[in-house]
Order: structure tokens, then sequence, then C-alpha cells
């Protein structure tokens, strides 16, 4: 949806960084509810059927509570879905204003799709409510049934005979096409990452079919399964009062079994999971907070394999909040990875785009542009690590600016891209400047210190 462009402008540095923060933030929000909406309503399904088909009521009675918790209402839908959907799109259309992406597309094709789906799902639950007024008529007496009237019996039977092609046609139909519109967000995300892929029509196919879009996919599903295992324990016993589960003995002893072996099951091989992951990222995404990132995603989940494993042992079921809050921080952790690759990947981009957000200002004859200052950016960006006779986080600048002498392009791609040099020192972090801040910073402490020099006074202390 390249018009996006028409709708968006080029953005300063600082709120392209702000915007990776928000994409990773509404990224997590998403991924969590679509893993409970998406394998809720398909286990759902799944204990429907088996339980109409054995005439278990346990089986019936926990597919109608997975749909509650799936499908909580319209206003949570649009506020956990439809909200975060459309915020991902209008980001990564800001983000990747300019270029031949079809990141948007991917993800607009993604979100209508989940829409879609939950519009057949909203008629899904109903069939359960639906089915409870129906047994209730089933059990009245027959002097009840009688002043009710023949007429209303036929409709009574007509709406049992609805419910069921209901539940079956419209709940199937609503969580292929969830499972399907993720499967699209994970191409798009992916897309996203391989900026060499821009330039040229990726092409559906391409795209959904691809490695990376399919591990992804996979890595999706099977931690769709440990978040989904955590919010039946916490939405079925925690959240709110509960369900009612605790009630009854055997319907509570066999959500229990369930929630608890699945999330062990697939928490046990989400490290593996993690770690191919990481292999699939592309060399110019990868970044030591990657690492750092997964590192939390690995010791998360072993968290959570102890409390599954814990609960399991002696169904302590209080645990089960603490499970909760781990999922999400868990997803959290894997979208705020995939938040830094994609910067990664896009420096170019990035700074192009801070690039062409200065120029936009200097062509408004109206806005009157601030002059950059180099000694201001010092003090307030600098002077935390740096002085310019000793040492403090960073050396001393007397000490080092000396081999940039008359290499100001290499000071400037330093300030730009900060790498570990000196050792005993740590690595400078990035400092958000723009082209035009690093070469006015840069200009300034090499003029600082060629006057100490030609002074005599550019001493240090290590």
């Amino acid at each position: 949806m390249h018009f996006l462009n028409n709708l968006v402008n080029p953005e300063s540095g600082e709120r392209l960084t702000l915007l990776y923060y928000l994409l990773s933030f509404v990224s997590t929000m998403l991924v969590t509810y679509m893993a409970i909406a998406a394998t809720g309503s398909s286990l759902s399904l799944y204990f429907n059927r088996k339980g109409l088909k054995k005439g278990d009521r346990i089986y019936r009675r926990f597919a109608r509570n997975l749909i509650d918790v799936a499908m909580p209402g319209k206003g949570a839908v649009a506020a956990l879905a439809g909200l975060p959907i459309v915020t991902i799109i209008l980001i990564y259309a800001e983000l990747l204003y300019n270029t031949n992406a079809d990141v948007t597309n991917f993800i607009t094709g993604s979100a209508i799709l989940i829409i879609v789906g939950f519009m057949f799902l909203i008629a899904y639950r109903y069939s359960f409510r639906l089915e409870g007024f129906i047994e209730s008529y089933k059990k009245l007496t027959p002097s009840q049934k009688a002043e009710i009237g023949d007429a209303s019996i036929v409709d009574i039977d007509s709406m049992e005979v609805s419910a069921h092609q209901t539940r079956r046609r419209a709940g199937l139909f609503g969580t292929v096409l969830l499972w399907v519109g993720m499967w699209a967000f994970m191409g798009g995300s992916n897309l996203a990452l391989n900026g060499q892929a821009w330039t040229k029509d990726a092409g559906m196919f391409a795209v959904l079919f691809s490695w990376t879009t399919i591990w992804s996919f996979i890595h999706f599903i099977t931690a769709a399964v440990v978040i989904e295992s955590a919010a039946i324990l916490f939405f079925f016993y925690i959240w709110d009062g509960g369900l009612g589960a605790s009630n009854d003995e055997a319907y509570s002893s066999f959500v229990k079994r369930f929630a608890m072996n699945a999330g062990l099951l697939f928490a046990i091989v989400q490290p593996l999971i993690i770690l191919i992951d990481l292999t699939l990222v592309p060399s110019a995404a990868r970044d030591g907070a990657v690492f750092g990132l997964a590192g939390l995603g690995l010791l998360i989940v072993f968290i959570l394999v102890h409390f599954f494993f814990q609960m399991l042992k002696g169904r302590k079921i209080r645990l089960g909040s603490y499970a909760f809050i781990g999922v999400v921080v868990m997803v959290g952790a894997w979208m705020t990875a995939k938040g830094v690759s994609f910067s990664q990947s896009n420096r170019a981009h990035y700074q192009l785009m801070a690039d062409n957000y200065d120029k936009m200002l200097s062509e408004l004859p109206e806005v009157q542009t601030a002059k950059i200052n180099g000694e201001d950016i010092y003090k307030q960006t600098c002077s935390a690590c740096h002085r310019f006779d000793r040492r403090l986080v960073g050396p001393a600048y007397n000490m080092v600016l000396g081999s940039y002498e008359g290499k100001m392009d290499d000071l400037e791609n330093f300030i730009m891209n900060p790498r570990q040099v000196l050792q005993g020192y740590p690595p400078m972090p990035k400092q958000g400047l723009n082209e035009a801040q690093v070469k006015a910073v840069a200009q300034y402490i090499m003029n600082v210190y060629q006057t100490e020099e030609k002074n005599g006074t550019a001493t240090y202390t290590k």
C-alpha cells in the first residue's frame, strides 16, 4: 500500500527511535492476544466436537469456557487486536517511507483476515449461548412446554440445528482465518528485516513460503500453546474470581492437568526454537542487543518450565499468575528483538530518513531552525562520559583525538557507528545523532583539542 506514503512524512531520528519502541510494544500486545485467540478457538473447536461425539459435559464446558477467554467481547477484541494491528501498519508506513517494501501490504492483508476471522468467531461464541437457551428449554416439564405451544417447539428444534451448523462452520472459518492472518503477519515482519527484497517485487508466494516465514510461524504456534496454557490457568482460576472451574472437582482436575501438561511440554522445546530463530536473523540485523534479548527469552522460558513443573507436581495454581506474566515478558523479548533487528538492518534508510527530515525543515521558509551547536551537543550528550584532560567512562579526548587529525571523516564515522577500540573501556553506545549533529560535535571537540595542543595545555590523565 504505497499510497500510505502520501499520509506520512520523513521523521527525525529521535521520533524514529520512539517508533521502534512503540512497534515492539504493540506487537507484543497483538501477538500475545492472537496466541490466546487462535489457540483458544482451535482447542474450543476440538473439544466441542469431541464432547458432542462422546456426550461428555466436561469437554463441552471446556470448549465454551475457552472461547469465552479467547473472545471476551467486541470491545476487548478491538482494543487487543484491531487497534494494535492498525497501529503497526501506520508505524511500518512511517519507518519504510519512500521504499518499495510490500511490508504494509502483508500486514494489511493480515489485518483483513484477522478481522473477518473474529466476525466468524463472534457467531461461534453466540452459538454456545443459544445452546444454553435450548438446554434450559429441554429441562422444562411437559406441562411447561405445553404452555409454550407446538410452534415454539418447532422453532426450538430449528434453533438447535442452526446452532450446531453455526458452531461448526463459523468456528472453523474464523479459526482458520486467524491462523492464516498471523502467517501473513509473520511474513510481513520478516520481509521488513530483509532490505534487499525491497527493491524488487518479493511476491506473496515467495514471502509466505520462505523458510524464515515458515519458521517464524512455527515459533508462533509453539509459543502460542505455552501462552494459552498460562492464560487458561490465569483466567480460569485467578482473574476476577475465575470461571467457576474450582466448583467442579472433576472439571477442575481435567483443566489443570491439560493446561499444565501442554504448557510444560511446549515450554521445554522453546530454547531450541529460540536458538534456531537466532541463526535465521540476517547478518545485517544482528546486534548485541538481539543476543541479549534472546538470552532474556531463554531465561524466562526456563522459569516458565519451573512454574509449570511445580504446578503439575504440587497443584500450586497461584503460580498461574506468574506464568502468565512470564509469557507476556517472553513475547515482549521476542518482539523487541525483532524491532532491534529491524532497526539494525535498516540503518542506512534510518539515516536517510533523518537527513530528509532535516532537509524538509530547512526548506520551510517560515520555520526558523536553530543553528546546530557542537558545544551544546558535547555538554548534553558527550560530557557525561568524556572529558578532554582525564578519563571518565570513556578515554580522555586529548588521549585519542590526535590520531584523527586530518581524518575528520573517520572521527564522524566513529561517532555515528561507535565500536570498541581501546581495551579497558566499554564500547560507546549509539547516541542517536543525525549527520549534521555528528559533524558539529566532531568539529567542536577537534577544535578544542587543537587549540589546547597549540597552547601546550593538551594534557590528560589515563
